[in-house]
């Protein structure tokens, strides 16, 4: 079940690193516009509100899940420490805690990266609504001033 959790985590981070990319590649003024338009009228923001906000609850409790998790293990890192294991099993034990510790390392970094995507992508789009009303805003006027100067 953990291994499904983090295998969707991460195809998330994916898809969030390609929506992302798709937002911040430079491209041409009237193609950057286009994709802002196409999101506006979609009005994908509104849509998609809720179950990012649900995404982005299971992101933080993933994120401190994955730290308590770590936790956990580096203290039974140190008590191993403390206890000078030495035996074989003994050893096969502290092997296998560094392993979950790895992988709790590796999911901790999965999660804080995708969480914070979720931030990073909401003000990306936030932006770029921003940027077409500026833009509608300045056409507007500039068409304003030709009628006065006319």
């Amino acid at each position: 079940m953990a291994s499904l959790m983090w295998t969707s985590v991460w195809w998330f981070l994916m898809a969030e690193l390609v929506f992302t990319l798709v937002l911040v590649i430079p491209v041409p003024r009237r193609i950057r516009n286009l994709i802002a338009r196409k999101i506006k009228r979609l009005s994908l923001g509104d849509r998609i509100k809720t179950p990012a906000r649900f995404i982005a609850l299971a992101f933080g409790f993933a994120l401190v899940e994955s730290i308590y998790t770590l936790y956990r293990i580096e203290e039974r890192l140190h008590e191993a420490r403390d206890l000078d294991l030495s035996f074989k099993k003994d050893r096969k034990m502290v092997e296998n805690l560094r392993e979950r510790k790895c992988r709790a390392q590796r999911n901790t970094y999965l999660a804080g990266f995708a969480f914070t995507l979720m931030f990073v992508i909401v003000r990306i789009v936030q932006l770029l609504k921003e940027n077409i009303e500026l833009e509608d805003d300045y056409k507007r006027v500039w068409a304003m001033a030709e009628k006065k100067k006319e």
